[in-house]
Protein backbone atom coordinates (compact mmCIF):
# COMPACT_ATOMS: atom_id res chain seq x y z
CA UNK A 1 0.00 0.00 0.00
CA UNK A 2 2.24 2.81 1.05
CA UNK A 3 5.07 3.83 -1.01
CA UNK A 4 8.52 5.01 -1.56
CA UNK A 5 6.83 8.75 -2.46
CA UNK A 6 5.26 11.19 -0.66
CA UNK A 7 2.39 11.52 -3.50
CA UNK A 8 -0.81 9.91 -3.06
CA UNK A 9 -2.36 8.72 -6.17
CA UNK A 10 -5.91 9.63 -6.21
CA UNK A 11 -9.19 9.59 -8.77
CA UNK A 12 -12.01 12.06 -9.28
CA UNK A 13 -15.64 10.91 -10.09
CA UNK A 14 -17.31 13.87 -11.31
CA UNK A 15 -20.90 14.50 -11.81
CA UNK A 16 -23.35 17.65 -12.45
CA UNK A 17 -23.20 18.51 -8.93
CA UNK A 18 -20.57 16.34 -7.01
CA UNK A 19 -17.09 15.80 -7.38
CA UNK A 20 -15.02 12.60 -5.19
CA UNK A 21 -11.56 12.29 -4.20
CA UNK A 22 -10.74 8.87 -3.65
CA UNK A 23 -6.82 7.60 -2.73
CA UNK A 24 -6.14 4.80 -4.90
CA UNK A 25 -3.30 2.91 -2.64
CA UNK A 26 -5.36 3.86 0.99
CA UNK A 27 -9.22 2.05 0.87
CA UNK A 28 -11.84 4.41 2.34
CA UNK A 29 -10.27 7.42 2.24
CA UNK A 30 -12.71 9.39 -0.08
CA UNK A 31 -14.34 12.47 0.14
CA UNK A 32 -16.40 14.63 -1.65
CA UNK A 33 -17.57 18.30 -2.57
CA UNK A 34 -19.67 20.77 -4.94
CA UNK A 35 -16.30 21.01 -6.89
CA UNK A 36 -12.81 19.53 -7.80
CA UNK A 37 -9.79 21.70 -6.41
CA UNK A 38 -11.25 24.16 -3.53
CA UNK A 39 -13.82 21.41 -2.27
CA UNK A 40 -13.30 17.78 -3.22
CA UNK A 41 -9.50 17.10 -2.68
CA UNK A 42 -9.33 19.35 0.26
CA UNK A 43 -12.16 17.49 2.02
CA UNK A 44 -9.60 14.71 1.33
CA UNK A 45 -6.57 16.48 2.82
CA UNK A 46 -9.09 17.76 5.71
CA UNK A 47 -9.91 13.65 6.48
CA UNK A 48 -6.40 12.62 6.36
CA UNK A 49 -5.81 13.79 10.28
CA UNK A 50 -8.40 10.84 11.17
CA UNK A 51 -7.89 8.36 8.64
CA UNK A 52 -4.44 8.38 10.04
CA UNK A 53 -5.69 7.76 13.43
CA UNK A 54 -7.73 4.73 12.18
CA UNK A 55 -4.25 3.42 10.88
CA UNK A 56 -2.29 4.23 13.49
CA UNK A 57 -2.89 0.95 15.39
CA UNK A 58 -1.72 -1.18 12.16
CA UNK A 59 1.59 -1.04 10.45
CA UNK A 60 0.75 0.94 7.56
CA UNK A 61 2.99 3.89 6.90
CA UNK A 62 0.59 6.90 6.47
CA UNK A 63 0.81 10.55 6.68
CA UNK A 64 -1.96 12.73 5.85
CA UNK A 65 -1.13 15.42 3.68
CA UNK A 66 -1.14 18.75 4.66
CA UNK A 67 -1.87 20.07 1.33
CA UNK A 68 -3.97 19.00 -1.60
CA UNK A 69 -0.30 19.70 -3.71
CA UNK A 70 0.37 16.06 -2.13
CA UNK A 71 -1.89 14.48 -4.95
CA UNK A 72 -1.56 13.40 -8.11
CA UNK A 73 -5.02 12.73 -9.69
CA UNK A 74 -4.39 9.80 -12.16
CA UNK A 75 -7.69 8.80 -13.26
CA UNK A 76 -10.86 11.18 -14.00
CA UNK A 77 -14.08 9.32 -14.22
CA UNK A 78 -17.33 10.47 -15.00
CA UNK A 79 -20.61 10.50 -12.62
CA UNK A 80 -23.54 9.12 -13.15
CA UNK A 81 -26.83 8.86 -11.39
CA UNK A 82 -25.41 7.57 -8.61
CA UNK A 83 -22.99 10.52 -8.08
CA UNK A 84 -25.87 12.85 -8.07
CA UNK A 85 -27.11 11.38 -4.83
CA UNK A 86 -23.87 11.71 -3.44
CA UNK A 87 -22.64 8.57 -3.46
CA UNK A 88 -19.14 7.30 -5.50
CA UNK A 89 -19.86 5.18 -7.99
CA UNK A 90 -16.72 3.47 -6.47
CA UNK A 91 -15.04 2.15 -9.49
CA UNK A 92 -11.83 3.60 -11.31
CA UNK A 93 -10.52 2.93 -14.57
CA UNK A 94 -7.41 1.07 -13.15
CA UNK A 95 -10.16 -1.56 -11.72
CA UNK A 96 -9.86 -0.07 -7.43
CA UNK A 97 -12.72 0.17 -5.87
CA UNK A 98 -12.99 2.80 -3.15
CA UNK A 99 -14.16 0.94 0.51
CA UNK A 100 -12.93 -1.94 -0.89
Amino acid sequence: MAKASNRINVYLESGEKRTFAGALDWPGWCRSGPDEASAALQALVDYGPRYARVLRAEEFAFQAPISISAFTVIERIKGNATTRFRRAQSRSVSGCRAGQ
